[in-house]
């Protein structure tokens, strides 16, 4: 799923472990029960594997983020 960002938080629900990759801008990422807040710029990535309601946020003007369910990531490593 990809998505910009603007000014409004994207709140998920991870109910199947994902993997948030930042394409462009940065975000501010944070999770319930972790204290640790999260900086993601361009080309990284966040493994959301076992973390459950996630609020993620663009530092800039805006931000693109793609978020791919980790399994679709192993079978694209795989073949």
């Amino acid at each position: 799923m990809y998505c910009q960002l603007n000014n409004r938080p994207l709140r998920l629900q991870n109910d199947v472990d994902h993997c948030l990759f930042c394409l462009a801008g940065s975000v501010w990422l944070t999770c319930k029960n972790d204290k640790n807040d999260y900086f993601i710029k361009a080309g990284e990535y966040f493994d959301l594997n076992g973390r459950e309601d996630v609020v993620v946020s663009a530092l800039e003007l805006s931000a693109i983020i793609n978020i791919q369910a980790l399994v679709e990531i192993r079978n694209c490593a795989i073949g």
